[in-house]
């Protein structure tokens, strides 16, 4: 089972890559937390996407980026899963 089919799993990794790769050091969010208030800036969301695309092989599209998709680790988990039914 992919990863990708399992929501709850995903959204873990998400929060994992987040929390100990992008975000500064005892930075806390959870699943439904506003990401640009918890410091997730133009940077951090390249090397997000960027860790994406590495990890899931997933590169979403320029016109996908905004700060509605890209809102929470759950928003962003959505996103992911319409691309990979997609394909």
């Amino acid at each position: 089972m992919s990863v990708l089919s399992d929501p709850s799993t995903l959204e873990k990794e998400l929060l994992a890559i987040l929390t100990e790769r992008i975000l500064p050091e005892g930075v806390s969010v959870d699943l439904d937390t506003a990401l640009q208030s918890a410091g997730l800036d133009s940077l951090a969301t390249m090397q997000l996407l960027l860790q994406i695309e590495n990890t899931y092989g997933i590169s979403l599209p320029d016109a996908d980026i905004s700060c509605k998709n890209l809102g929470s680790i759950r928003t962003i988990a959505q996103l992911m899963k319409r691309y990979e039914a997609a394909s």
